[in-house]
């Protein structure tokens, strides 16, 4: 036997006994917002932190999810384009708040370490619910009544193109477990 064959062979042997690489969860695309992708992380994420008016929740996510996301996700967008958010000190605090609620900083990083999710990425979904806020404040007190008229129903109009990838049935396992919270 050659060394080239011995080699190969015992390269074959070892990656064979290795058994399967230690890969994170699998993620799964459930809409598009304009270019933004929306994930199945992305919704768990926002329920786990009780973002974009979400509470937390182990249910299966559902076509409402999506197009609840996708419709916060627009306003997100559209509040960026225009120059709405928070300021950095702004965001440390509302990160604080989010350790108080979580049971401390502790807490809340353990939970991010354990469900392999950045806290650099947390933090961007955190500014998201921030703009989302102001967003949602400033387009309920432009509402303009006229007195006699039918109150239309407030609906955020946009040129981004969204779209919803779940059919009607189809529901999506959480792709993670939703944190312990503090006692109130």
């Amino acid at each position: 036997m050659t060394r080239l064959r011995l080699a190969v062979l015992v390269a074959s042997f070892v990656l064979a006994s290795a058994g399967p690489a230690c890969a994170g969860p699998v993620d799964a695309v459930v809409g598009e917002v304009g270019s933004s992708i929306v994930t199945a992380s992305d919704i768990a994420l926002a329920r786990a932190l009780g973002l974009l008016g979400f509470s937390p929740s182990e249910s299966h996510i559902q076509r409402a999810d999506v197009d609840r996301y996708n419709t916060a996700l627009v306003a997100v967008l559209e509040a960026s384009r225009l120059g709405i958010g928070p300021t950095l000190t702004e965001l440390d605090q509302a990160w604080t708040a989010l350790e108080a609620q979580m049971g401390g900083a502790a807490a809340l990083r353990f939970w991010l370490d354990a469900t392999t999710i950045d806290t650099a990425w947390a933090r961007q979904a955190l500014e998201a619910h921030l703009r989302w806020r102001t967003w949602t404040t400033l387009h309920q007190g432009l509402t303009i009544e006229t007195p006699g008229a039918k109150p239309e129903a407030l609906g955020l109009e946009s040129d981004l193109v969204v779209r919803n990838l779940l059919t009607p049935d189809q529901t999506i396992a959480m792709p993670f477990a939703m944190p312990p919270r503090a006692a109130p």
